[in-house]
């Protein structure tokens, strides 16, 4: 079981043999694009929420719906026929706040 702190900081994990990789980005929701999303209106009350959130997120650092961009990578040696390492294979990409990751941890 990770600690809250373990939870919080980025995890890279990774068998002797490479042909699973795990991997935990903390708040992104995918690490290698840019995100493009422009703000075009908010209501009042959600940008007094937004607000409120990033003043904790600067007081308090970690929050407990802070999100999590996982990725589980297999390697095609895995499968059958194939007799070495490819670095090519299937991922399995998941967004995930850190309550759940908690509670499944």
């Amino acid at each position: 079981m990770y600690s809250n702190q373990e939870i919080y900081d980025s995890i890279y994990w990774q068998f002797l043999d490479p042909g699973v990789t795990v991997t935990i980005y903390p708040e992104a929701y995918f690490p290698f694009v840019k995100s493009h999303w422009v703000r075009i209106d908010e209501s009042e009350a959600r940008q007094q929420e937004r607000e409120e959130r990033l003043q904790r997120k600067k007081e308090l650092g970690k929050l407990p719906d802070d999100s999590y961009t996982v990725i589980i990578f297999v390697d095609v040696y895995n499968f059958k026929g194939v007799g070495e390492y490819h670095g090519e294979g299937v991922s399995l990409q998941m967004v995930a706040g850190a309550y759940i990751i908690r509670s499944v941890c």
